[in-house]
């Protein structure tokens, strides 16, 4: 009952005492009554009973003279002992808890010798062993003296106010301690046991969602001990905790709706996983009663539910079952927001410790506030060397302006981001080039700098150099260069093949070498040379190729293969040179030494005639 519903039935308590005692006092001073008054009398009486019975409050008064102790009907009907019982001070103070007897001893004290009044909050057992909380409250009424001659006031069954009241500041506990959680410490039987007080159920079981099989895990289990069979509720952890609870038609469709779903049984959602006898003893030693499942939702999906199970005799406030299921959910989702980020911060720890290249923070001073260990591996630095000290210092003095000048442009945000070449400093003297690219991250709360990546380009600027003299090489050799892919497409000429042909480079770009046969060389030939080349080997030979103004001319090839790491070809590489007047000239000494043979044996056979 609310309390501004205990309020006006507490005036209209108020207002049929006073109308009864204006009766009574009538009564005894022999003032004519009519039977209609002495009706209304008798009705106002009964409704003020009845009125006491809803509102569960009782009048008591105890006369000092006398040391007498007066109860009215309802407060039997508290303390649940019978009519027959002849209520006393001593006897009223062992109903109390023993902290509780000295506070209510102690008020008492104070309203006879001070005439105070008291209203207090307090725990009682009952005649049948019920804990209860009532509110009792009391007035000191004092002679024309001045001195206290009774105290009277009430007593009111207050239980169920308190114990909702109670659990609302638990729910209120756990909402700060959720909120105060940083590294999702609360378990998950913390969890269980407080919805369990919350609930008032006899068991309470946390059951998460499990994506990859779709099924639900007993993550946690609170059991209240049966007095009857203590063992069952170790029994029943080792039988349901951590347990896989397989998928059932019946209850999906029946919850898929709701965020509460009540069954009447326990054997509605268990008969499928838990032997029937097993469950039975539970719902026998328990006297359990219906069963609720709340449901902890998170974007309209199911990530877990609390089942509750409840004594026939209890009805459950679901109510504040759902609050605090709807908090619990908010923490999991903050614990595996936490997880989530443990295991991102782990991620990004194992990358960076994998990068080659050296990850460096960059503060507003220039000084680095922090550098990866692998800058030892790079530059011959150890950590301690670098870290907290100017970067401009390890740079080429004739890069620090350009280096400087990005910073402060970054910090302007006029660039976001930009490729430096730079050269830094080795430990042995020496400048390594590097490759550096840096973002903002000024505001950001955990990096709070420029983020610099230096990439050590030292191996590739000698390999740049070494590529351009081959380029440089091949570019104005007096040999004909062309390389083709495994197919045989041209992908490179040099300039001597095309003043060779007569082709331009663009002509010659996506063609095939079979561009220039003449068709004057054999088939076999061709073949020879395609055996030899795929099978890894140097194919040497010369060829009678065309020009592009169909002039022939004699080429001296050799072709060889380019291989991957793994040994596979992928591109072929010809060796040219145009020996058509080498081989002009040799078709010259070749006839002239037949002339001079000729006229050698004529001139012998004019001898010898």
């Amino acid at each position: 009952m609310s309390t501004n519903k205990i309020e006006e039935l507490q005036k209209q308590i108020e207002k049929l005492k006073n109308e009864n005692q204006q009766l009574k006092e009538k009564l005894d001073n022999g003032f004519f009554v009519t039977e209609q008054q002495i009706e209304e009398f008798a009705q106002s009486q009964e409704l003020l009973n009845e009125t006491n019975k809803i509102a569960r409050v009782g009048g008591w008064g105890l006369n000092l003279n006398t040391n007498k102790l007066f109860y009215t009907n309802e407060i039997y009907n508290i303390i649940e002992s019978d009519e027959h019982f002849v209520p006393s001070l001593e006897k009223a103070f062992t109903f109390y808890i023993p902290e509780h007897k000295t506070i209510l001893a102690e008020a008492i004290e104070k309203s006879i010798q001070e005439q105070k009044s008291f209203d207090l909050e307090l725990q009682i057992i009952t005649a049948k062993n019920t804990p209860k909380w009532i509110n009792v409250s009391a007035k000191a009424i004092s002679d024309n003296k001045g001195n206290t001659i009774k105290i009277t006031g009430t007593f009111q069954d207050v239980n169920e106010e308190v114990l909702k009241r109670q659990k609302m500041d638990l729910i209120i506990q756990s909402s700060e301690r959720f909120i105060q959680s940083i590294k999702g410490d609360i378990s998950f039987d913390e969890i269980t046991n407080t919805m369990r007080e919350i609930s008032d159920a006899e068991i309470a079981s946390f059951n998460l969602f499990k994506p990859y099989n779709r099924e639900f895990e007993t993550v946690a289990l609170s059991v209240r001990t049966p007095e009857k069979a203590p063992e069952l509720a170790h029994s029943m952890q080792k039988s349901i905790l951590n347990r896989v609870w397989a998928r059932d038609a019946f209850s999906e469709e029946k919850t898929k709706n709701n965020i509460c779903t009540r069954f009447e049984s326990i054997h509605e959602i268990a008969d499928h996983v838990l032997p029937h006898e097993t469950l039975s003893q539970i719902e026998d030693t328990f006297e359990l009663g219906r069963v609720y499942i709340v449901k902890i939702e998170k974007n309209n999906k199911t990530i877990g539910h609390f089942t509750l199970l409840y004594t026939k005799n209890i009805k459950p406030n679901i109510k504040l079952a759902e609050i605090y299921a709807n908090l619990a959910g908010l923490y999991l989702e903050k614990k595996q927001a936490g997880e989530n980020l443990i295991l991102s911060e782990h991620k990004h720890k194992q990358m960076i410790a994998g990068i080659w290249d050296v990850i460096a923070v960059v503060g507003l001073r220039g000084i680095c506030s922090y550098v990866t260990q692998n800058i030892t591996d790079h530059f011959g630095w150890p950590v301690n060397k670098i870290k907290n000290k100017f970067v401009m210092d390890f740079v080429h003095p004739d890069d620090r302006m350009e280096l400087k000048n990005h910073f402060s442009k970054m910090l302007r945000r006029e660039v976001t981001s930009k490729l430096l070449d730079l050269r830094f400093l080795h430990h042995d003297g020496s400048y390594h080039n590097i490759e550096i690219s840096a973002t903002n991250h000024m505001k950001n709360p955990v990096i709070n700098g420029i983020l610099i990546n230096f990439h050590d380009i030292t191996k590739r600027r000698y390999a740049e150099q070494q590529q351009r003299k081959l380029e440089q090489a091949v570019k104005h050799s007096s040999i004909s260069i062309v390389i083709t892919d495994f197919n045989g497409i041209i992908e490179y000429v040099n300039p001597r093949l095309c003043e060779t042909t007569g082709y331009t480079e663009e002509e010659l770009i996506g063609q095939n070498p079979r561009i220039l046969q003449s068709g004057k060389t054999e088939s076999k030939t061709y073949k020879e040379l395609w055996d030899t080349i795929l099978s890894g080997k140097e194919w040497s030979g010369i060829l009678l190729n065309e020009k592009k103004t169909e002039t022939l001319y004699w080429e001296k090839t050799s072709i060889s293969s380019i291989t991957n790491k793994k040994g596979k070809i992928t591109h072929f590489v010809g060796i040219k040179e145009d020996i058509t007047e080498q081989i002009k000239r040799e078709k010259e000494i070749r006839q002239t030494n037949k002339k001079l043979k000729k006229t050698n044996a004529e001139k012998d056979r004019f001898f010898s005639i």
